[in-house]
């Protein structure tokens, strides 16, 4: 399957083309659709015809070793989208940052994140002709390490709907560790050697409600905590 390193895939154009990154099928590390069905393909990529695209968009990475496993946040190095005009940086209209809790006296590594989306998100969107297509639906994380990657996927579609809709500014939060990738319980984690953070763009037929802010609140406090929403694609 190539080269097993999820760092070495790069988006092009970033606008959820089929084999352009990672959670596109690029390079082959994990299948495009792994976490969408086949009716959620669309048809974004006016050179090609029919609905084959995931829709996935790379926000951005971490790949500073050293200050993803530091106490002081790292903050992520945004990604950008090709308009028709040229590109727009991603980091203009969010950010996202990660910080490592002390090792425990058994060598467990955790911590926290969050995302935040700036406030006038939607109309900077909109100037750019980018994600007329409504909201975001899923949200994912690309996890590496030592020599064990995975995926974390939270789709927003076994939500209730109009709980998740980016027509509306929001913060995200949540905490991490890596008891996923653990070679021997008796030995102390490995630290993160990379972070990616993806969203998927879906085309919708009908516009979803605007939520209340009280239930967006619990929403972004309680996001780890579903269990049931989450898939996970583990390679070694």
């Amino acid at each position: 399957m190539g080269n097993n390193n999820p760092a070495s895939v790069t988006v092009d154009n970033n606008l959820g083309y089929l084999n352009d990154g990672l959670l596109n099928g690029e390079g082959n590390l994990i299948p495009f659709n792994y976490f969408i069905t086949q009716s959620q393909l669309q048809d974004l990529n006016p050179n090609d015809v029919g609905a084959r695209d995931p829709g996935w968009v790379e926000l951005g990475r971490i790949t500073n070793a050293s200050a993803l496993n530091s106490a002081g946040s790292a903050t992520m190095v945004a990604d950008s989208i090709k308009t028709s005009t040229g590109t727009l940086n991603l980091g203009s209209i969010l950010s996202f940052t990660e910080s490592a809790a002390p090792i425990t006296s058994g060598g467990s590594r955790a911590g926290t994140w969050t995302l935040s989306l700036d406030a006038n998100i939607v109309n900077v969107l909109k100037n750019n002709g980018l994600f007329q297509r409504n909201n975001f639906d899923q949200l994912a994380f690309v996890v590496k390490a030592s020599d064990k990657w995975a995926v974390y996927d939270f789709d927003f579609t076994k939500l209730p709907a109009g709980m998740f809709d980016l027509t509306q500014p929001y913060s995200l939060s949540g905490t991490w560790n890596l008891n996923d990738f653990k070679n021997d319980p008796t030995k102390p984690d490995q630290g993160l050697s990379f972070l990616g953070v993806w969203a998927r763009d879906p085309v919708l037929s009908q516009p979803t409600n605007v939520p209340e802010p009280g239930v967006l609140a619990l929403f972004g406090a309680g996001l780890l905590g579903m269990a049931a929403a989450r898939r996970r694609r583990q390679s070694k």
